[in-house]
């Protein structure tokens, strides 16, 4: 009967200060870690998904070049009317990313029409975050 109630008493008294400063160090040292891995993988998935945008961009691009000749120049900014959707009929699946999109002529000659790059002009495509505004991603594509 003796065993009995020291194991209730203890059981009573709760953790002690060390037990609590214990956990809460074990809490700061996961955090210190799993912090920086999770803002990692989203600024991976950030890029990844412009990335895959710039692509679907391209392919719209070359489907143009082979129908008229020229590549276009352009922009895309999110709940704004804007060149790449209204001339080549490019658009993200979502504007929840707010990513602005522009489209240049690389080295543009003289070309028919303004806002189209000469025949033998290639073009870049730069992709900017509105959480990232200092780390755009950019590609250069020629013909």
């Amino acid at each position: 009967m003796l065993g009995k109630k020291s194991i209730s008493n203890q059981l009573m008294q709760g953790m002690s200060l060390i037990e609590v400063m214990i956990v809460i160090s074990i809490m700061a040292v996961v955090l210190f870690i799993a912090v920086p891995e999770y803002q990692n993988y989203v600024q991976s998935a950030r890029i990844s998904v412009l990335n895959d945008n710039i692509q679907s961009i391209r392919l719209m691009q070359d489907e143009r070049r082979n129908d008229l000749g020229e590549y276009i120049e352009g922009e895309y900014v999110p709940g704004v009317m804007t060149t790449l959707s209204s001339r080549l009929g490019w658009a993200p699946r979502t504007d929840a990313d707010l990513v602005t999109y522009q489209v240049t002529c690389t080295t543009d000659g003289i070309s028919s029409t303004v806002g189209e790059c000469a025949r033998s002009s290639g073009y870049t495509i730069t992709a900017t975050h509105s959480d990232a505004p200092n780390e755009p991603v950019s590609r250069t594509f020629n013909p």
